[in-house]
């Protein structure tokens, strides 16, 4: 009771939730940058009142056979402005298709889904949510 649940990764107390989910066994990223221009991933989990809960399929998959999942969750406080976020193939070895989804509380105020190539810059496109 009271928290906030994505895929089965459950999460009390939160004001805004930005989820990465993705099915293949390799390395995705999900990459917020937040209002004041915090950059949250893998290597700096938290900022601006926001943390990354897990990085995933780091050398193997919490889950080999399932769903794949990221968040960075912000709690009371969280600022308000503009939020950018991506996903970036970190092992780049195969195209894989992912969704992103956001909400606030409970609501799910947007989701998006598309494929992050193995090839170039290795990044989706950069989508934005004004918070």
């Amino acid at each position: 009771p009271g928290s906030i649940c994505w895929n089965n990764i459950c999460i009390e107390g939160v004001v805004l939730r930005i989820s990465l989910v993705w099915t293949e066994e390799t390395d995705l990223d999900l990459h917020v940058e937040t209002p004041g221009g915090y950059h949250i991933y893998y290597a700096t989990p938290t900022g601006d009142g926001g943390e990354l809960d897990v990085d995933d399929c780091v050398g193997s998959c919490a889950i080999p056979d399932g769903n794949h999942v990221e968040n960075v969750f912000f709690m009371e406080g969280a600022p308000s402005g503009t939020y950018y976020y991506w996903v970036h193939n970190y092992d780049g070895e195969m195209d894989v298709s992912y969704t992103l989804e956001i909400a606030e509380g409970s609501d799910v105020v947007d989701t998006n889904s598309g494929t992050v190539l193995a090839s170039d810059s290795y990044e989706s496109e950069r989508y934005s949510y004004s918070f």
